[in-house]
């Protein structure tokens, strides 16, 4: 950089180069709903490389990760809303003022603050049009929620929480929150996002 730049330009210039680290563009990232089903005792790990191998990620290629909360490892807030601000993310997935749409690259679902979340109520369209669950973790004020103790095993007297995929409102992330040992708990997929 030239010494002539700026506080503003090089900040800029810093943003940019994050956005560019990742595979949206213009300021747009895409998102899927996995055509499997994610058993919420398989482990956290296993939880991004099964967004890579779904049968319904994007063609056009590109870097995704699961829209699953865990705490100290993936973490949207830590109070309400991120009422502290950026600051309270710890390496959480969805960038700050972003745009995410579907698979098809058009359809927005919605965009984030400058927290790395979204008002809800404010979603432009559901995820898909489909009542699909998938795992998230999160409560309905984007802390970390219940999730079968850390991913690792259906105990009984553990839960998690998963939302529903044709949902604009807080049951997008937090609709149902399960018993992990429930036989009648069902499978749900994961929200896989660039």
């Amino acid at each position: 950089l030239e010494d002539d730049c700026d506080d503003s330009e090089l900040f800029a210039l810093l943003g940019l180069a994050v956005l560019n680290a990742s595979t949206c563009t213009d300021n747009t990232c895409k998102t899927f709903l996995t055509s499997g089903t994610f058993a919420p005792n398989s482990g956290f790990s296993a939880a991004d490389p099964f967004c890579a191998a779904d049968a319904n990620k994007p063609s056009t290629g590109g870097t995704y990760k699961a829209l699953l909360a865990m705490p100290n490892v993936r973490v949207a807030c830590t109070t309400a809303n991120c009422s502290g601000g950026i600051s309270e993310n710890t390496n959480w997935i969805l960038h700050p003022n972003t745009k995410y749409v579907r698979s098809d690259g058009t359809t927005e679902i919605f965009t984030t603050n400058s927290s790395g979340i979204f008002e809800f109520g404010t979603a432009t369209n559901s995820a898909t049009g489909t009542a699909d669950g998938y795992t998230t973790g999160l409560e309905a004020d984007w802390t970390t929620g219940a999730n079968c103790n850390n991913y690792m095993g259906p105990d009984s007297g553990s839960n998690y929480i998963y939302g529903i995929a044709n949902t604009t409102n807080s049951q997008v992330m937090s609709a149902v929150d399960t018993a992990c040992d429930d036989g009648s708990a069902p499978l749900v997929k994961l929200l896989c996002v660039e």
